[in-house]
C-alpha cells in the first residue's frame, strides 16, 4: 500500500524559525560562542572595543542568522589593518610635509614622511573559524 506524504513547507519554516526552536537556539549559541571568542581575541587599550562586541540573532522565514559585531568605527581598522596591509599603500601626510604622533608609552612625538600602518588583528574572522561549529569560508574581500 504506498503511503503519500505531503509536506507544508510554510508551516515547517514557520516552525524552524519560531523563537524557542532549536534550530534558532543552535544559531543564538553558535553566536554568543562567536562573541565570547571574539571578545578575547579583541585587543584591549582601554576595553571599548572589547566590551562593545555584541551578537544579534535575526529569524525570518527560510532564514536565520546570527551577527556579531561591534559599533565602534575603528573596529574596522583593528579587524583589516590601515596603509600597507589593508592593500592601500603607505601613509603619507595630506597637507604638511611630516605624519606626527605620539606612539604608545613615548614621552614624545614622533615625525615620519609616511607609515606602513597597522597590521591586521582579525579578532572577528579568528573569533568565527574558532568557535562556529560550521565550516567557514573566506568572503574574499579582506
Amino acid at each position: 500500500m504506498p503511503v503519500r506524504v505531503v509536506i507544508n513547507e510554510a508551516e515547517l519554516g514557520r516552525l524552524l524559525t519560531a523563537p524557542g526552536s532549536p534550530l534558532v537556539t543552535a544559531v543564538r549559541t553558535a553566536g554568543k560562542r562567536v562573541e565570547s571568542q571574539a571578545k578575547v581575541n579583541a585587543p584591549v587599550n582601554n576595553g571599548r572595543l572589547r566590551a562593545s562586541i555584541r551578537s544579534t540573532t535575526v529569524a525570518v522565514p527560510g532564514r536565520i542568522t546570527a551577527r556579531i559585531g561591534t559599533d565602534l568605527p575603528y573596529a574596522i581598522y583593528q579587524e583589516k589593518g590601515t596603509g600597507v596591509y589593508a592593500g592601500r599603500g603607505p601613509i603619507r601626510p595630506r597637507r604638511s610635509q611630516f605624519l606626527r604622533f605620539k606612539p604608545k608609552g613615548s614621552k614624545g612625538f614622533v615625525y615620519a614622511r609616511q607609515v606602513r600602518g597597522t597590521p591586521p588583528v582579525r579578532f572577528l574572522e579568528r573569533a568565527l573559524r574558532t568557535a562556529s561549529p560550521w565550516p567557514v569560508v573566506s568572503s574574499g574581500n579582506r
